[in-house]
């Protein structure tokens, strides 16, 4: 999030700025793309990866927000305990930087309850998409470890 808008902010067309995207989830009431890009400039010696997400309920036209179709206090709990998700292939790595960063479960959830676009059009923490019913999170991680990682939840 921050790094793309500071790039954003920086980049003065003298660089490339990719993004494409793919459908996760068409029906006839929900769509939810994730879009994935790349940013380079001059002044950045290494490319930076960005990702968002757009979900949207097609029969009113808003946006879909994570808080709206999953109890993020719940999800904070299950996830400070090491249960509810999977991440491939960081795992270790992201419970000790889910601790360190949210000092609690209360934390996490206030930031999960800030996923995804709204319609007042402040800028989200993070992002979620739906595939096959299931929920995903992309979560921002240090440039070292690819920006961001994807984070599969058990949501049933």
């Amino acid at each position: 999030l921050e790094t793309e808008q500071t790039v954003m902010d920086q980049w003065e067309g003298n660089g490339t700025y990719r993004v494409t995207y793919t459908v996760k989830t068409m029906t006839p009431d929900t769509l939810s793309i994730l879009m994935d890009g790349t940013v380079n400039t001059p002044d950045t010696p290494e490319e930076y990866t960005f990702k968002y997400t757009y979900n949207i309920d097609l029969n009113t036209g808003e946006s879909i927000r994570l808080k709206d179709h999953v109890d993020v206090e719940k999800l904070a709990e299950n996830m400070f305990a090491g249960t509810g998700y999977y991440v491939k292939d960081l795992a270790d790595y992201f419970r000790e930087r889910l601790e360190a960063i949210y000092d609690s479960p209360d934390a996490l959830a206030q930031s999960l309850a800030g996923y995804d676009y709204s319609e007042d059009g402040t800028a989200p923490y993070g992002y979620s998409y739906l595939v096959d019913g299931k929920v995903w999170i992309c979560m921002e991680v240090p440039h070292a470890l690819g920006d961001y990682i994807e984070i599969e939840l058990d949501t049933q």
